[in-house]
């Protein structure tokens, strides 16, 4: 059974290794970078095990990756980078992680942009399952 943190270990590792060009502020790190850059957060929703003898744990999360880019431009980069970041974790990929596999349960949601303070966000919601 993978751990929350093998599995935020190995998501950050994908998504590094992807290499896509643009810099990434990651959870609980400072980041001074320009923009555009993408900022990835892990959001833990349930971990549960169905079987009556604790065997199987299964933990469901996603990851939030958002493209911060500048406000007041077009939205063209915001999005294409954001397909982008999808591509890296189409429905259906399996990862292996310490302890199990991590699959990704249905295509990224690539969620409407919006201004916050100086800049344009565009989140990209990657659904994952991991047992």
């Amino acid at each position: 059974m993978p751990t929350e943190t093998n599995i935020e270990v190995r998501l950050k590792k994908e998504l590094k290794d992807a290499a896509l060009g643009w810099s990434i502020a990651w959870p609980n790190q400072p980041y001074s970078g320009s923009k555009p850059y993408l900022v990835a957060q892990i959001v833990r929703i349930d971990r549960r095990d169905d079987t009556h003898d604790g065997t199987l744990t299964i933990s469901q999360g996603r990851m939030i990756v958002t493209v911060v880019s500048e406000k007041g431009k077009s939205t063209r980069t915001s999005n294409t980078m954001a397909d982008q970041v999808a591509a890296v974790f189409p429905h259906g990929k399996r990862m292996t992680v310490t302890g199990g596999e991590i699959v990704i349960m249905k295509p990224p949601l690539i969620q409407d942009g919006f201004p916050q303070d100086a800049d344009w966000r565009t989140p990209v919601i990657i659904d994952y399952q991991a047992s």
